[in-house]
């Protein structure tokens, strides 16, 4: 049984690895959408004019605290800042299997080189 779980393993460990770089990828997708959804905003706010031509948010301050309610009423951006969210911790609970897949093999190599299954 734990010589046929050894060999199993290193493919577990492979596949996840595998998923954790998609992961990964795709959690780099979803920063840029927010980066851009950010830019795109930060373009608007400075570009802000009034009806006398003036512009609305006239320093940093202003500029930033717009931003910081948009971010907070847009439902587009709460979509976008959940989906990475949850994205976030799919990756850390998939590095937490892929810690045990490691965590098992090595023990079940230890115990092999214990009952003398394994050389060292």
């Amino acid at each position: 049984m734990i010589e046929k779980r050894l060999l199993e393993l290193p493919d577990e460990i492979s596949k996840t690895r595998i998923k954790l770089l998609d992961m990964d990828q795709w959690l780099g997708k979803e920063r840029e959408k927010m980066e851009n959804w950010i830019v795109e905003q930060t373009i608007n706010i400075t570009n802000a004019k009034d009806e006398k031509g003036k512009a609305v948010y006239s320093n940093e301050t202003k500029r930033k605290s717009e931003l910081a309610y948009r971010k907070q009423t847009s439902t587009t951006y709460q979509t976008l800042e959940s989906n990475y969210r949850k994205l976030e911790r799919e990756i850390e609970i998939k590095k937490i299997e892929l810690d045990k897949l490691y965590n098992e093999q090595k023990n079940l190599r230890a115990i092999c080189r214990l009952e003398g299954g394994l050389d060292g």
